[in-house]
């Protein structure tokens, strides 16, 4: 956690054997500080560390710009920069050699140069039990100095794609709805259509009946003619 790096650097103490507690709990140092449940104005005590664990080790994967993903164990207590140095020979295989400067990011931590990243160990980041994924990347002093974030062109390529995939998903639920319109039209039409129908069906049926009708009245009024003649 960056707070307890600053309060150990202000103190001339080191972070590597100090804590951070509030009341009996421990602060742990894996879990970014919007999920330690802290309260408003909480007071933390800045302790020595009962049982230090420098022999704990981690499982470290490092991802590269190219998406190459290399993995090793090291120590809680090792400096970023001596993980990186670990893999330098795969790194010359993935990666062209430059004046790039490193660069690496976890969670939303960065530390870049190679001067931080030697004073910054996995333990500092919080990584002290289990794995963890390193994003790695190189960029020049001119954009490290225009305090653009440290983000692998792999994950920009990402970022991009979920765009992409924002984008496809609106365009095909307009579709959709432009599909869904149709159809309610074409129902609307069909309907009219089949209430016309059966308007004209209405008509024919009376017409046909008024047919019929005229006769019966003929014939009542010819024996109606009849019937005066006869008296």
């Amino acid at each position: 956690m960056q707070i307890l790096e600053e309060v150990c650097k202000k103190e001339d103490l080191d972070p590597e054997i100090h804590e951070l507690r509030n009341g009996r709990t421990v602060l742990d140092r894996s879990l970014p500080w919007r999920y330690t449940n802290l309260s408003n104005n909480a007071k933390l005590e800045l302790a020595k560390v009962k049982n230090k664990e420098d022999t704990a080790d981690v499982r470290i994967g490092l991802q590269l710009d190219n998406g190459h993903r290399l993995s090793g164990t090291f120590p809680s207590h090792t400096p970023l920069l001596t993980v990186i140095q670990h893999f330098s020979e795969e790194l010359k295989k993935h990666m062209p050699e430059s004046e790039s400067i490193p660069c690496i990011v976890y969670m939303r931590q960065e530390i870049n140069g190679k001067e931080k990243l030697s004073k910054s160990t996995l333990r500092m980041l919080g990584i002290m039990k289990g794995s963890a994924l390193l994003r790695l990347s190189y960029k020049s002093a001119e954009i490290l100095s225009s305090n653009v974030p440290c983000t692998s062109s792999q994950q920009q390529n990402t970022d991009q794609q979920q765009n992409t995939d924002q984008q496809q998903n609106t365009d095909q639920q307009q579709i959709s709805d432009q599909q869904q319109i149709s159809d309610q039209q074409q129902i609307s039409k069909q309907q009219q259509i089949s209430d016309q129908q059966q308007i004209s069906d209405q008509q024919q049926i009376v017409e046909q009946q008024q047919i019929s009708e005229q006769p019966q009245k003929s014939s009542q009024q010819l024996n109606f003619d009849q019937n005066s003649s006869n008296t």
